[in-house]
């Protein structure tokens, strides 16, 4: 919308009282071209690589997240081999209804867009106050914190919550995920620049035969619950093409279920990940899990499945009548 136009389409709307009820037609069009537009916290987190300062380099915590391709693909199977090695003490989903790292990834979008004004932060005000000065005769209604400030924040709180307790000590630290895209393992190594990530998939006939007797369960509490093999599929091919984008830019590993179960060079690049050794006796010790009641999925359930999960599967190596798809 040109200036001209959008001032005469406001001036109609404020003369016949629809501004009143609709509100000005140029704000509306404004906010709809950013609705369109809002940037990805992969965006958010490019923007804020680029205006945090060096004060990352100094972090110096290692730790070291799981990232599995949603539901019932081993992710605690691989939580427990690591955790065996006696080197970290891995939490389990903490808390994910509050969905904490989505949370705090998400409030950085804004940044993405590029805000906010230079002239808004304490950093980089040429009239920055000096020490007791008085603030009541400034004008101070938007007058932020550096932005490191606000990342030394995130650090905090995210080491806070998943520090190991008292009883493992001196152990590395870190979680795993079912639900979060390789954007947010890309959020943690701009906190944390010397995490380390590992990521999971497993074939997608096989999670959804598990899932599918619990089809309750949601992407993102409470709305989003995925109830059907195509969008059980949808997930998994959205989480399995992030860890596909993002794993060479954050030097993660990326690991099949498949090849974790078989033992030998899964297991050797993991122990590399680590720096210590696995018990491989883990593979053989069965904890939880679902047992299947219902029988296997339908043909139906297995086409939409694979109409949700093409091509992405097939470059995983994932099709044809191998054990795990029958």
């Amino acid at each position: 919308m040109t200036p001209n136009i959008s001032e005469a389409v406001d001036r109609i709307a404020q003369a016949s009282q629809l501004e009143a009820m609709v509100g000005r037609p140029s704000t509306v069009w404004r906010h709809q071209r950013l609705q369109r537009g809002l940037p990805s916290v992969g965006d958010a987190v490019s923007a804020l690589e680029d205006r945090a300062d060096a004060v990352a380099t100094a972090v110096e915590d290692e730790p070291l997240f799981i990232f599995s391709a949603g539901w019932r693909s081993g992710s605690t199977l691989l939580q427990r081999l690591i955790v065996s090695a006696g080197t970290h003490f891995i939490w389990g989903e903490p808390y994910h209804r509050s969905d904490v790292i989505r949370r705090l990834a998400e409030s950085l979008i804004p940044f993405g867009t590029g805000w906010p004004p230079p002239e808004y932060l304490y950093a980089s005000a040429d009239d920055a106050p000096s020490a007791g000065e008085d603030l009541s005769g400034q004008w101070i209604a938007n007058f932020y914190p550096p932005v490191d400030a606000l990342l030394d924040a995130h650090r905090a709180f995210i080491r806070k919550l998943l520090a190991p307790p008292p009883s493992h000590d001196g152990y590395g630290w870190g979680l795993k995920e079912v639900r979060l895209s390789a954007e947010y393992a890309h959020y943690l190594r701009l906190l944390f620049p010397r995490a380390r990530f590992v990521f999971l998939v497993r074939d997608p006939h096989a999670a959804y035969r598990s899932y599918r007797e619990h089809p309750t369960w949601f992407e993102r509490w409470p709305r989003s619950q995925v109830r059907t093999p195509h969008a059980f599929g949808q997930v998994w091919r959205r989480l399995a093409d992030s860890f596909l984008v993002y794993e060479d830019r954050l030097g993660a590993t990326l690991v099949r279920y498949e090849d974790i179960v078989a033992g030998g060079e899964a297991i050797d690049r993991l122990e590399r990940v680590l720096g210590g050794s696995i018990d491989r006796s883990v593979l053989d010790e069965r904890i939880g899990g679902s047992q299947e009641h219902r029988g296997g999925p339908s043909p139906l359930e297995l086409k939409m499945l694979d109409r949700a999960t093409r091509p992405t599967a097939a470059r995983l190596g994932y099709g044809g009548e191998g054990p795990e798809r029958r």
